[in-house]
């Protein structure tokens, strides 16, 4: 099995798609750029999951699983769950395909072998919920800097008509503030360690 590493992206490609950047230092990037579109929804709130870029590295017809821990490498389990909401948030969107896809734990993607790694498409149930399994993805280079630890996301609803392509990120990680793609009502609070385990639950998506 060959594994490719991933190309650098070059942050100016999507530069009309970041808001809210701030000028304060950091210890980590020459200015911090997250947007700043306040914090992870609570369950029950039906705010609107923001849209994120999808990145250069999807690939269509990820096998359907629920566990991506199966490819023998070591790392922090991340275990999460939630629910895919539509409209008022009365409703969970039943047999909506869920796709995430993510690097592995040294920050590679693998874009060639037929495992597909750290790839995946889920469905929901008949209440639209949905856990998935897998290890910490690493960090890799964005230019200059290093993107924070993140999970790809799409959501189909059950006539694979694509609702949402987002991005999620792991509370804590230093290096979200300097991230122009992402929102920080994106980055997941998770119980654990980065040593240990790491467990969310709720993690929703709501599709208005």
């Amino acid at each position: 099995m060959k594994k490719i590493h991933r190309r650098q992206v070059v942050v100016g490609m999507f530069s009309s798609l970041v808001i809210g950047c701030t000028s304060k230092s950091s210890d980590w990037c020459e200015s911090p750029s997250v947007n700043d579109d306040g914090e992870f929804p609570e369950a029950g709130s039906c705010q609107a999951t923001v849209e994120e870029i999808e990145g250069p590295y999807y690939l269509a017809d990820a096998p359907e699983r629920t566990d991506l821990h199966i490819f023998g490498d070591e790392g922090t389990l991340v275990t999460m769950s939630g629910t895919i909401f539509i409209d008022d948030c009365t409703q969970g969107m039943a047999g909506a395909i869920i796709e995430f896809w993510h690097a592995d734990p040294d920050g590679d993607y693998d874009n060639t072998s037929s495992e597909m790694r750290y790839r995946c498409r889920i469905i929901t149930d008949s209440q639209g919920r949905y856990q998935l399994q897998t290890l910490l993805p690493g960090r890799y280079k964005n230019g200059l800097e290093f993107r924070p630890r993140h999970i790809h996301v799409k959501v189909f609803d059950s006539d694979n008509v694509e609702r949402l392509t987002t991005q999620l990120y792991f509370e804590g990680d230093p290096y979200i503030e300097c991230d122009s793609f992402a929102h920080t009502s994106n980055v997941v609070p998770f119980t654990g360690s980065e040593e240990t385990e790491l467990l969310a639950e709720s993690v929703d998506f709501v599709i208005v």
